[in-house]
């Protein structure tokens, strides 16, 4: 029943997909997700035939719109990481609401890195970068991320499968508005742009440096070696003597 829905909303014009998103966004700026857990809003499992049966409203429509992202095409595809992945992910004031929106965000990246030829890569690099900015501004407005440990492995799992070095400055700027273990944990983020760097301006220097051609370097050597032929013959002739 999921997959036929799913595939209905696919058919449909594009409005339609638009009531989903907006129910979507309504459930982020409800703060209903505020009285769930971590658990639930990550890890909670479901089974088809009980979706409709389903307590809570917010997973309901979480699992839709999975399923509607899943089956869209690719045209779709680019229209929701352009512009709804980013919304999504900006809307996010608490923690809960953060991971609310990376549950359905995550797949998506990851379906964009599984069609990067066809998929502008830098929708991607956009949606990465307003998650560390959240991150930050969710730390300042309540002093820590309870969850903080598992960002770090998203985060760390971003940089390998997405965005590489791509956002290195922003990652640079955003990290030391996180919290302490969190910075502790993503202190090799950038380590390694850092010592490429290091390794290329060394490169540089040692190319700069004027090194004196080898046929001077030869006839120099040449002419400061001692003449050996000279001394041999000094040596007959003491000899004969």
């Amino acid at each position: 029943m999921l997959n036929a829905i799913a595939l209905l909303l696919t058919a449909l014009p594009e409005a339609y997909c638009r009531v989903l998103q907006n129910e979507f966004l309504a459930v982020i700026d409800s703060g209903v997700l505020a009285e769930m857990t971590f658990e639930e809003i990550v890890f909670d499992e479901f089974e088809e035939r009980q979706l409709l049966q389903m307590a809570s409203r917010p997973l309901i429509v979480n699992v839709v719109a999975q399923a509607y992202w899943y089956h869209s095409n690719l045209t779709s595809l680019s229209k929701l990481i352009s512009t709804f992945a980013g919304e999504v992910c900006s809307r996010a004031n608490t923690e809960n609401d953060l991971w609310y929106a990376l549950r359905l965000v995550v797949p998506l990246l990851q379906r964009c890195y599984d069609w990067r030829e066809k998929v502008k890569h830098e929708e991607s690099l956009k949606v990465v970068s307003i998650l560390y900015t959240k991150i930050g501004d969710i730390t300042e407005r309540y002093g820590d991320i309870l969850h903080g440990d598992e960002l770090c492995d998203l985060l760390y799992y971003f940089k390998y499968m997405f965005v590489g070095d791509f956002l290195r400055k922003e990652a640079e700027a955003a990290f030391p508005r996180f919290p302490a273990r969190m910075r502790e944990r993503l202190k090799f983020y950038t380590s390694f742009s850092s010592n490429k760097e290091k390794d290329e301006d060394c490169t540089a220097k040692m190319s700069s440096v004027s090194r004196p051609d080898l046929a001077t370097l030869l006839k120099t050597s040449r002419a400061n070696a001692p003449d050996r032929t000279s001394d041999m013959n000094a040596a007959g002739t003491a000899a004969d003597h």
